[in-house]
């Protein structure tokens, strides 16, 4: 089982950026890191927040 899967990320992602949240999740539960941000444009749309 993956360290990702333990963390909680609310938030909106766009299907074709889904990958983002699990390598978000990934470098959070890596380096024990008690929290995060990220915010994403793509050709104008918002397409990562959480």
């Amino acid at each position: 089982m993956k360290a990702s899967q333990h963390i909680h990320i609310e938030g909106h992602v766009s299907a074709d950026f889904e990958a983002m949240r699990n390598v978000f999740a990934d470098n959070l539960s890596r380096h024990y890191e008690p929290g995060g941000v990220s915010c994403v444009h793509h050709c104008g749309e918002k397409v990562v927040n959480y």
